[in-house]
């Protein structure tokens, strides 16, 4: 038996009723239930136009919902255009190669923006997308050499393969909250680059996602991470530092690291995990692998008056960090980390680290700090051997001892004492 399969792209199904306004703006009735209409195509040569929210077509008014297929395609004067509050679907090459198209703002209505949509518009630099949005399609921003920074929404569900591929400008990517892929190839080539924060849910990066992006120098692994495909850092050759934060280690392949200089990047992984990751193929590409240090769980003790530093690996994606004491009478703790002991007892430590997206993550740990020992009293036994010193090296008798502190040599050993 011989299966076949048939790819179809979506396209819209037009009613014979058609128009053009004096703007040169085509329409064509895509629904005449719903009274819905389409831009099917642009007959002048405007740097700027304004698409209605509605249009009248044989004295009935359809709404404006979709730019149809390669409506502006080739449009090459064209630098603004402002779409109606009532478009939904951005379709198939609508706006390919308006090269001197410079910007583009999506109204909230907006749910699609179709395969090829603003293909090659080598001259838009910013791109606002409707926080309604679901779906990118594939190519939808391939070769958008002047974009600079996006900030997805997180209603997006979906971006297609390929979908900002050769954006050479792109240096900021942040990515929606509940995206559960990065496709293929879709920042292919991204040569500027330099961090991409991965929200915690994530759950693959596909073939190629961060291929040849030269300018990434680090990289955050999401604890959901569980796959990483062939090529997702192939030829990332300025990468300095990955932070894989998952016990498990993602599934991967030798090919996903290829072209990298493994001598040169630090793994940090979590420290229970570091024999684990010698072990999976992929990773064992790597010499060596770095603890992840955290407070989490430990228990530190001081003396009234001591300060001790605490350590914990902050990753990029990091935006706030907060430290907390719960009982500040006890033990005070610095932005730095400084922990000082101020009075007997115990109490807890928290780190509290805020990510891009807004989600916190803390560590705990516990302090007990004590009061030095002191020396209620003193048998005097003068056959003790141990020799009596001030803080300020003057030697003096056991029996003048009073209270203070002192230093005690017995038996080669130094030790001080509180006389109470």
């Amino acid at each position: 038996m011989i299966s076949i399969t048939l790819l179809l792209q979506s396209i819209s199904v037009f009613a014979s009723v058609e128009t053009t306004d004096a703007e040169g703006i085509k329409y064509g009735v895509i629904n005449e239930v719903s009274k819905e209409a389409s831009v099917l195509g642009y007959t002048k040569d405007s740097e700027s136009v304004k698409i209605p929210a509605s249009i009248v077509i044989d004295d009935e008014e359809y709404m404006v919902t979709e730019i149809g297929d390669q409506a502006f395609e080739n449009c090459y004067t064209l630098k603004e255009i402002e779409l109606p509050s009532t478009l939904q679907t951005i379709r198939y090459m609508a706006f390919g190669h308006c090269g001197s198209l410079i910007r583009i703002s999506m109204p909230e209505s907006v749910t699609t923006i179709e395969n090829w949509a603003f293909e090659a518009c080598t001259s838009l630099k910013e791109v606002e997308f409707s926080p309604s949005l679901k779906f990118i399609g594939s190519h939808a921003f391939d070769n958008c050499t002047a974009i600079e920074e996006i900030t997805l929404p997180d209603s997006l569900e979906e971006i297609s393969t390929y979908a900002f591929n050769e954006c050479e400008a792109l240096s900021s990517v942040v990515l929606p909250k509940g995206i559960q892929a990065i496709n293929q190839s879709t920042f292919f080539e991204c040569k500027a680059l330099i961090y991409i924060p991965l929200p915690e849910g994530l759950l693959k990066l596909d073939h190629g996602a961060f291929g040849y992006c030269t300018s990434l120098k680090e990289i955050t692994l999401p604890k959901s991470l569980q796959s990483i495909e062939t090529g997702v850092f192939d030829s990332c050759n300025s990468l300095e530092a990955i932070y894989s934060l998952a016990t498990t280690p993602p599934t991967t392949y030798s090919s996903a690291f290829n072209r990298l200089d493994f001598n040169s990047i630090d793994v940090y992984v979590p420290g229970e995990s570091r024999y684990t990751y010698s072990l999976y193929n992929g990773w064992n590409r790597f010499p060596d692998f770095i603890a992840i240090k955290s407070i989490e769980g430990n228990e530190y003790s001081l003396t009234v008056g001591n300060t001790q530093l605490l350590e914990a690996t902050i990753p990029a994606f990091v935006s706030d960090i907060k430290w907390e004491s719960s009982q500040p009478e006890i033990a005070t703790i610095e932005a730095n980390g400084l922990l000082t002991a101020k009075d007997a007892g115990v109490c807890q430590i928290s780190l509290t680290l805020t990510d891009v997206y807004g989600d916190e993550s803390t560590q705990k740990a516990s302090v007990k700090v004590t009061k030095e020992s002191g020396v209620e009293d003193i048998e005097v036994n003068a056959e003790d051997g141990a020799k009596y010193f001030t803080l300020q090296g003057i030697p003096i008798e056991k029996e003048s001892l009073k209270a203070g502190i002192y230093i005690v040599i017995k038996d080669g050993r130094a030790d001080r004492i509180v006389v109470r």
